[in-house]
């Protein structure tokens, strides 16, 4: 769709905003246009070596992080197979910065499928809202008036800096699975077939999943981290 059809796809789901109050239409406009992304398999293949080095950046974090090793799948038992959860990778087309199709600006994602942990843990355990604008508002003009030395930053792979206790079974299908043994070679010993598919099973250790309780963990980590350079957290 070109950039006249995308305008008019807007500019009707907004008027069925505006008459029926349902959002459905824009928020497919913003998961289809704005915040556009395919699988990896489907990245590969529409933008080939870029998304393969996209996907090598992304991988690359998580073993410089050692967040997994590998696991024999023949020394697993079948409830662990059965709570193996597949590793999701996706290509995501960065719409909001000037991607086009002679100069695709793509970036790669990787996440833990987490639906075999629904039901594990209630909503006020594993949610990680982001910010209010008038929370931020408050705070900023507390910090103004306390005179605050206010800096704000970003934690690369926040949540791998987290150790978990527990140990989580995840399973890595498609493509992936080549470029992962082509990062380290000795991975290959850990392929086994599935339904004619190549897989790989790993256990894994960090933040990739469970983010409930990696979310406290990494809190603690940064509080640490802290108070280490002299400085304490201040109630508000």
């Amino acid at each position: 769709m070109d950039d006249n059809g995308k305008a008019e796809y807007f500019r009707h789901a907004w008027r069925e905003y505006k008459v029926s109050g349902s959002t459905s239409l824009l928020e497919s406009f913003s998961s289809g246009f704005i915040f556009a992304q395919m699988s990896a398999k489907a990245g590969l293949k529409k933008y080939g070596e870029d998304a393969k080095l996209c996907l090598i950046a992304e991988f690359k974090q998580l073993m410089d992080y050692e967040v997994f090793h590998g696991k024999n799948a023949s020394k697993l038992s079948c409830h662990q197979k059965q709570k193996a959860a597949n590793m999701i990778n996706l290509i995501e087309e960065k719409i909001n910065r000037g991607h086009t199709k002679k100069y695709p600006v793509i970036k790669a994602r990787s996440v833990y499928n987490g639906k075999v942990q629904r039901g594990l843990y209630n909503k006020e355990e594993t949610a990680s809202p982001t910010v209010s604008q008038d929370a931020f508002l408050l705070t900023s003009i507390i910090d103004a008036i306390d005179g605050r030395d206010v800096a704000v930053t970003d934690i690369k792979g926040a949540y791998l800096n987290a150790r978990m206790k527990d140990e989580v079974i995840m399973k890595i299908t498609g493509p992936e699975v080549d470029i992962f043994c082509e990062m380290d070679p000795s991975l290959k010993r850990f392929v086994t077939k599935e339904r004619k598919k190549r897989r790989v099973i790993r256990t894994v250790g960090q933040g990739i999943i469970r983010v409930c309780t990696v979310r406290v963990t990494l809190v603690r980590v940064i509080f640490v981290h802290i108070r280490k350079h002299g400085l304490c957290s201040k109630p508000i």
